[in-house]
């Protein structure tokens, strides 16, 4: 059996060039300003993640998440102003229970949409298992997509990249957040951007100079012969002839 990682019908898809994904650097301590974001599994966490704060600014955040009756599970969330030096401080319930490499990335993800467009977000996960920075910053990464490719100049889509205070690899999964931005782009095309011939020219440039990746292009004859009849007939609906796209990687 060959092994196949993707198949994509280019007659029924839409095609963009690759988005690039935000940088997320890890750090030491947490920034003094900003926007800070505070993972916390229970009340009595906010001691150590909240250790670079001052006393009177815990209490505070501690008043607060007691006011707001926060209940730490995970999704959960509260935006605070106006406390300490800080833009923001944002905090985000994990449960009571180790978190999953799926609620890591769900907390960047938090962090992203409720922060994102702050000028600089830090996020504390000196608490957090050895392996989160990738899920956290995948997570992230993918809560800060936007297409933006037909915004007008005058109003950019601004995102604000990660400080992740803790240690870690930060970028393991950064393909990953790549290869996703760039399928969300694709859908994001107008038809009159994208056809079949031009979306197999733009995959075809994305995995440009990736060691063993193999590309096969199945064109109308190439289907036939195949009997793809349903592929042949929604295609038949467009003046312009469908193509299937299949990407091997062979290892590298």
């Amino acid at each position: 059996m060959r092994p196949l990682i993707l198949v994509m019908l280019a007659g029924l898809a839409a095609a963009p060039a690759a988005a690039a994904v935000l940088p997320v650097t890890v750090a030491a301590q947490a920034p003094a300003t900003g926007t800070l974001v505070l993972p916390l599994a229970r009340a009595a966490d906010l001691a150590a993640v909240g250790a670079s704060l001052d006393p009177g600014v815990r209490d505070a955040v501690g008043r607060a998440l007691t006011a707001a009756a926060f209940d730490y599970k995970p999704k959960s969330h509260l935006s605070l102003r106006g406390i300490g030096g800080h833009d923001r401080l944002l905090v985000v319930g994990l449960g009571d229970k180790t978190p999953t490499r799926l609620e890591l990335q769900t907390l960047g993800g938090i962090a992203a949409r409720e922060a994102g467009k702050d000028k600089a977000v830090a996020l504390v996960g000196t608490q957090l298992p050895a392996t989160a920075a990738a899920d956290v910053a995948l997570g992230y990464r993918l809560g800060s997509y936007a297409f933006d490719a037909y915004k007008k100049p005058e109003k950019p889509v601004t995102r604000a990249a990660l400080t992740l205070v803790g240690t870690g690899d930060a970028d393991a999964a950064a393909p990953l957040a790549e290869a996703v931005a760039f399928a969300r782009d694709l859908v994001a095309e107008p038809a009159n951007a994208v056809y079949p011939e031009s979306f197999v020219e733009r995959t075809r440039a994305a995995f440009a100079g990736v060691a063993g990746v193999r590309i096969e292009v199945l064109d109308v004859p190439a289907m036939e012969k195949l009997g793809m009849g349903a592929i042949l007939s929604v295609g038949k609906g467009s003046v312009r002839p469908p193509r299937m796209l299949i990407v091997e990687y062979r290892g590298a």
